[in-house]
């Protein structure tokens, strides 16, 4: 596929050659009586639409969620911290156990 769609692209530019042409070419030949098929194609990933620059509208959704995720977060941790200074087991994080090792 990779094969023909740069041959799609690159066909008119450098072979003159396209689907219009070869369906009146084909057309020329065989005459108009199998004429059943109409292609149309819309190149809508061109090289001009490719690099289409993003704008803040498409971004509000990542960035929000982004938000949104680093507040859960912080408030997760807020929780945890208290806990651990009230010395009351958290469900959240865990305990070091680098610092039993140390003392023996």
């Amino acid at each position: 596929a990779r094969g023909f769609s740069y041959w799609i692209y690159e066909g008119p530019k450098q072979q003159d050659v396209s689907f219009k042409r070869s369906k009146e070419d084909y057309f020329r030949k065989n005459g108009d009586l199998i004429k059943t098929c109409d292609i149309h194609l819309s190149y809508g990933d061109t090289e001009e639409n490719a690099y289409v620059p993003i704008e803040i509208k498409n971004m509000v959704f990542p960035i929000t969620f982004f938000g949104v995720c680093a507040v859960v977060a912080i408030i997760i941790q807020i929780v945890h911290n208290i806990f651990v200074r009230k010395d009351i087991e958290s469900l959240m994080g865990r305990l070091s156990t680098l610092a039993y090792k140390s003392t023996r």
